[in-house]
C-alpha cells in the first residue's frame, strides 16, 4: 500500500521526535577540578558528553550544588548563584549575598553549605576551622526563582566547646529533619583519644530556616553483641538518606573504645537501616547478627529511589539492598578495583557515579535489579585532583 505524502510526513516527523526524546540527557555531571568545573550531560545508556563551553571557570569558590535552574557555588565570606542554560551550562552570575552582613557571621567565615531536597534553601555553616571557636551556626538562605538569594534566618549555636567543626549536614529525604556531627566525634580512621561519636538534629521552620533540635541525643541504635557489651554508635560522617524517613548510618562496636585506640578504630564497620519519627528521632531495629559487615568504608549514598545503597569501601565499590526499617542485604560484591573513591552521586535513572579524586578518574556503574556494569566509553580521565562529583538529574 502505497502512503499519501501526509502519512510519510508525520511518520518522520514521528519517529524524528521519538529518536530525538531517546537521545535527550537524563542527567547533568558537575566534576569540580582546578581547572574549572567540568560539566557533561548524561545519556540514558550512562554515556557522558562534555558541554559546550566546559570547563567552566567563571565561577568562584566551592561548588556546592545545582537546582536544575542554577549552580550554587560558597566564598569565604559570599554566597553565588549562576544561571544553568538548559543544556546544563554554567551561565553567568545572576546573585551573590555577603554572609558578613547577617547574624551569625560572628561565628566566623563559612565552612560548608547544603542545599535542601527542593532546592529552594541553602544551609550555609558559620565558624572558623580551629579550636575553641566562640560558636557555630546555620545561616539560611533562600533561591528566588530568578536565582536571587535572600537571608531567612539563623540557627542557634551549635558549637561543642573546644571541639573542631561539623561533618556535612545530611538532610532526611521528608525534608523535616537533618543531622550532623562533630568533627572530633566522625574522625573514625584517625581518632583523637576519648572520642564519643553522635549526632547532631535540626529541624526546619516554616521560612524554611534551620533549627538546632539537640546535641546528640534521639539516637536508638542497633542490639549490640551482648558478649561485647558494649554498643553500636554512629561514624556520623558515614550517613545517606531515602526520599522519605530512612537513613543508612554506617556503625561500629563500642568496645574498641575501651580496648583500645578510641573511636572504634581498627573495629569492622557495619551497615545499619534507621527510622526518623516525627521529633526527628532516629531508631534502628536491626541487631549485630543480621547487618553487613565491612573492613572499611569511605562514604556511603542512597540512590534516589533508595532502594540499594552504594558504599565506598577502599578497594572499590559495593552495593547493597536497601529495604527500609528492615536490615540492609547484600547485593554485588566489590565493583573493580578502583580505590580510594573519594565522592559518590546517583541519577534518577539509576547510574552510579563514583570519583577517584586522586587519580582524576570518574566510573560510571549502570544498576539494574540483576547488577552493576560499568557503561561503555566509563572510566572517564579528568584532572588529577577533582574534588566532587554532581548529578543533576532532569
Amino acid at each position: 500500500m502505497k502512503l499519501s505524502s501526509w502519512t510519510t510526513s508525520f511518520l518522520a516527523a514521528m519517529l524524528s521526535a521519538s529518536a530525538a526524546y531517546a537521545a535527550s540527557p537524563v542527567a547533568n555531571v558537575y566534576v569540580p577540578t582546578q581547572s574549572g568545573i567540568h560539566a557533561y550531560s548524561a545519556s540514558a545508556a550512562g554515556k557522558l558528553t562534555e558541554i559546550k563551553g566546559s570547563p567552566f571557570k567563571q565561577t568562584v569558590g566551592l561548588a556546592i550544588a545545582s537546582n536544575q535552574s542554577y549552580f550554587i557555588t560558597l566564598g569565604t565570606n559570599l554566597v553565588h548563584s549562576y544561571k544553568v542554560g538548559a543544556d546544563g551550562s554554567i551561565g553567568a552570575q545572576v546573585s551573590q549575598i555577603d554572609t558578613r552582613l547577617y547574624s551569625g557571621s560572628e561565628c566566623g567565615t563559612t565552612n560548608g553549605a547544603t542545599l535542601d531536597h527542593t532546592g529552594k534553601y541553602l544551609y550555609v555553616r558559620m565558624d572558623v576551622s580551629e579550636l575553641n571557636i566562640p560558636c557555630r551556626v546555620y545561616q539560611t538562605y533562600a533561591v528566588g526563582n530568578a536565582g536571587t538569594l535572600t537571608f531567612v534566618g539563623v540557627s542557634d549555636d551549635i558549637s561543642h566547646v573546644g571541639m573542631p567543626g561539623q561533618t556535612p549536614l545530611d538532610i532526611a529525604g521528608n525534608n523535616q529533619h537533618a543531622y550532623s556531627a562533630p568533627e572530633w566525634a566522625a574522625n573514625y580512621t584517625t581518632p583523637a583519644s576519648g572520642c564519643n561519636p553522635y549526632l547532631d538534629s535540626f529541624s526546619f521552620g516554616a521560612t524554611g530556616a534551620l533549627g538546632f533540635s539537640t546535641h546528640g541525643g534521639g539516637i536508638y541504635g542497633p542490639t549490640a553483641n551482648p558478649a561485647g557489651g558494649g554498643s553500636l554508635p554512629p561514624v556520623p560522617w558515614l550517613i545517606t538518606n531515602d526520599p522519605t524517613d530512612h537513613l543508612a548510618i554506617a556503625v561500629f562496636d563500642s568496645t574498641n573504645v575501651n580496648n583500645g585506640p578510641g573511636c572504634g578504630i581498627g573495629a569492622p564497620i557495619q551497615l545499619a537501616s534507621f527510622t526518623v519519627d516525627i521529633d526527628g528521632n532516629i531508631t534502628s531495629t536491626n541487631t549485630w547478627e543480621n547487618m553487613p559487615t565491612l573492613s572499611g568504608a569511605t562514604s556511603l549514598r542512597l540512590n534516589k529511589a533508595g532502594t540499594v545503597l552504594a558504599v565506598a569501601t577502599g578497594p572499590g565499590v559495593e552495593l547493597f539492598h536497601f529495604n527500609g526499617d528492615q536490615p540492609i542485604t547484600p547485593f554485588t560484591g566489590t565493583l573493580g578495583a578502583t580505590g580510594s573513591i573519594t565522592k559518590l552521586d546517583w541519577d534518577t535513572s539509576n547510574h552510579l557515579y563514583a570519583l577517584n579524586g586522586p587519580t582524576g578518574t570518574l566510573h560510571i556503574y549502570n544498576v539494574t535489579a540483576a547488577g552493576a556494569t560499568e557503561t561503555a566509553g566509563a572510566p572517564y580521565t579528568l584532572p588529577v585532583g577533582a574534588s566532587n562529583v554532581l548529578a543533576v538529574s532532569k
